[in-house]
This record gives C-alpha cells, sequence and structure tokens, in this order.
C-alpha cells in the first residue's frame, strides 16, 4: 500500500483514543472541585427560586 492507515485501522484508533479520553476524564476531572462548584453554580439557584417564588405568580413568571 501507500503508507495511508485503513478505514479499520483508523476506527480502531478512533476507538482507542475515545476510550482513553474517557479515563482520562474519569481519573482527572470528575468530581473534582471545580466539578462540585460548577454543579452548584447550576443547582443552587433553581433551588433558591424554587423556594423563593411565589406559586400564583408562577405562570406568568415562566412564560
Amino acid at each position: 500500500m501507500n503508507g495511508f492507515p485503513s478505514d479499520e485501522q483508523i476506527a480502531e484508533m478512533t476507538k482507542e483514543l475515545t476510550k482513553a479520553r474517557i479515563e482520562n476524564w474519569l481519573a482527572t476531572d470528575l468530581f473534582t472541585w471545580q466539578w462540585w462548584l460548577i454543579l452548584a453554580v447550576f443547582v443552587i439557584p433553581w433551588v433558591v427560586f424554587y423556594y423563593k417564588v411565589d406559586r400564583k405568580q408562577l405562570p406568568k413568571l415562566l412564560l
């Protein structure tokens, strides 16, 4: 051949790279303090909104 990888080889390398990226993400990024901070920034406003909103005004607020 001319030295280029076949489609099957490219597919296999892509699978291996994806697996390596997932393993790296699980080992280094998931459940770090930054991950918890981002989760809190997204969740806490919804919790505060839920407890502070006037239920009578809820349809008007959401629309």
